[in-house]
């Protein structure tokens, strides 16, 4: 379960409290679609509680103020920082690449790594990620579907304007 715009301590266990069965948590139960999926239905409710991870998404100010609290939560698998949503809630709107975020972005990893919790963020490129493995990022995600799908679109219209070209359309026919 990925829990957006966990601010507090108090929010982060009632999303724990929303994601497991009883008697670790309050989930409602309806697990019909899950236990198809994954055998039979008391199959699925022997092991469903041991296979659910709960990660808040650390996307605000008042969030990082409540960082160390955030991550002693029992049952919280992870943090992933909404970097974006954070610059933001920071004030840094047309400035995503502020000094400042990349400073509470690692104040929240320095907490979940003393606490022994994975982190994990979005970036945008290989060389963020790259950097934020190195600071012991463990849940990564490089681009978005957009990205992908306007990067084709890109090469797409790159191939079309060279085929379109009576030059580069020999070339491409005879290579």
């Amino acid at each position: 379960m990925l829990i957006p715009d966990v601010r507090s301590a108090a929010d982060a266990e009632a999303a724990v409290r929303a994601s497991f069965y009883a008697p670790k948590g309050e989930r409602g139960f309806g697990p019909r679609r899950a236990s198809r999926l994954h055998g039979d239905r008391a199959d699925y409710l022997r092991r469903a509680n041991d296979e659910i991870a709960v990660i808040a998404m650390v996307e605000s100010a008042e969030a990082v103020e409540s960082i160390t609290d955030i991550v002693k939560v029992p049952g919280l698998s992870a943090v992933f920082v909404g970097v974006a949503d954070l610059a933001v809630a920071m004030g840094h709107l047309a400035d995503m690449g502020n000094p400042a975020v990349g400073t509470a972005v690692e104040r929240i990893a320095e907490a979940a790594r003393g606490h022994g919790l994975p982190f994990g963020l979005f970036t945008g490129t290989e060389k963020a990620a790259a950097h934020w493995i190195s600071r012991g990022a463990q849940l990564v995600t490089v681009g978005s579907d957009l990205q992908y799908v306007d990067a084709g679109v890109a090469r797409t219209k790159e191939a079309m304007a060279r085929l379109a070209d009576p030059a580069s359309r020999a070339s491409t026919i005879d290579g």
